[in-house]
């Protein structure tokens, strides 16, 4: 396994570059955690900041207080807030879609990456998103590219 990951951070580094310290937020179901936090790992070993990782906290969420689900939400949106650009992988589900809003809210650039055509959100043509259709490989590029050409 540990070979076959650096295989992929090499074949990452030497394809996609270097980007940016620009910041990132990814959003994604929570069903999607792991491969969330899969492209996080990559985009943060080519350069970019994860504004907020989400995905390595939410494996107890079914424990947790309603003061605790209130800290995370307000998290979440910060880490929203903080970020240069969002990235979100569809489909998602009603999270995803909130923090979604946020970032058109804050008029942050978005890129929505899927494995097939996502089902259809009017908010996904939204003046800031942009939408990338492609296997993961493919997806991880186009979410390298769009961190390595933001201003």
């Amino acid at each position: 396994f540990l070979s076959r990951k650096l295989q992929l951070d090499h074949l990452c580094q030497v394809r996609f570059g270097h980007v940016s310290p620009a910041s990132f937020y990814i959003g994604a179901a929570l069903s999607e955690a792991a491969n969330a936090r899969a492209f996080s790992r990559h985009l943060e070993w080519l350069g970019a900041v994860c504004a907020f990782r989400w995905f390595d906290i939410h494996d107890t969420e079914s424990l947790w207080t309603e003061e605790r689900r209130q800290e995370v939400a307000e998290a979440e949106i910060d880490g929203v807030r903080r970020a240069d650009r969002c990235i979100f992988l569809a489909p998602g589900g009603r999270g995803k879609h909130a923090e979604l809003g946020a970032a058109l809210v804050l008029a942050k650039p978005v890129l929505i990456l899927s494995e097939t055509e996502p089902r259809f959100s009017l908010f996904y043509h939204h003046v800031l998103a942009r939408r990338f259709t492609g296997n993961f490989m493919a997806r991880l590029g186009e979410a390298a590219r769009f961190l390595r050409d933001s201003p």
